[in-house]
């Protein structure tokens, strides 16, 4: 082998070291500089190509819009549960409040004194009560019906404070017979009237499921969201319009999914 060797591509005789050396024994034609840089040269000749074709800038803009919409789904279930999970914590401290109904007597020592449950004459009494008003606020009474505001608020605070003492009820969906503590009272804004909480938890992460797939987890929320203009709509149609709404298209509320 010799010790030097003259290189065809930068044109200089070079010892036998700045060479790669064959199988056959012998050095190659060029040395180590000029193949790297021809190399190098031929792979930033491919990569040009490779980002100039029409097909592979499409299949990258494709994916990087998937993972975009795939972050801003997850970033907002998160948020929407964040929002529910404290929801559901206001709601059982009223729960608590309401659970028990405490008199006005001060005893020694400035303590209230909680009251006994009460009789199954109060009980069913405050059950017509609830019944008469949830029909009233439905607007499925037959001959009455709610005329100014204030009525409305009294109706409704009057059913969230009757509610929890007015005797067990039937969920709709595994017929058992609950607690009222255990299902929420089935006023207007209520997305899962009649059903129990695990049954309505159980529904809410099916409909989450099908909103979002599976892979992004159950969410544990209502069903139906308040809006800043005050309707109500369905987690489905928020998901509908904020897929419209990253698409670039106004979204319409003349939806099947938006609630009355």
């Amino acid at each position: 082998m010799p010790d030097e060797k003259y290189c065809s591509g930068c044109g200089q005789t070079l010892p036998a070291s700045a060479f790669y050396a064959r199988k056959s024994g012998k050095l190659s034609s060029r040395c180590k500089k000029c193949v790297s840089a021809s190399n190098s040269a031929r792979e930033r000749a491919q990569t040009a190509a490779r980002n100039a074709d029409p097909e592979v800038i499409r299949a990258r803009q494709q994916h990087a819009e998937r993972v975009r919409r795939e972050r801003e789904a997850r970033e907002l279930a998160r948020r929407i549960a964040r929002e529910a999970a404290r929801a559901e914590a206001k709601a059982r401290a009223e729960i608590r409040a309401a659970s028990r109904v405490k008199t006005g007597a001060k005893l020694k020592g400035n303590r209230r004194k909680a009251v006994q449950p009460v009789s199954p004459e109060e009980m069913t009494a405050n059950r017509d009560r609830v019944d008469y008003l949830l029909l009233l606020l439905s607007d499925r009474h037959p001959t009455e019906q709610i005329a100014t505001e204030q009525s409305w608020n009294a109706a409704y605070a009057e059913v969230d404070r009757l509610w929890y003492v007015s005797g067990d009820r039937e969920c709709v969906t595994c017929h058992r017979r609950v607690a009222p503590t255990e299902m929420l009272p089935p006023m207007p804004g209520n997305g899962r009237p009649g059903m129990c909480r695990p049954c309505a938890a159980y529904a809410e992460e099916e409909n989450h499921r099908r909103t979002f797939g599976p892979l992004i987890g159950p969410l544990q929320s209502r069903r139906k969201l308040r809006m800043l203009d005050g309707t109500w709509i369905t987690l489905g149609e928020l998901a509908r319009r904020h897929r419209v709404r990253t698409q670039g298209r106004p979204f319409t509320t003349a939806s099947p999914a938006l609630a009355a």
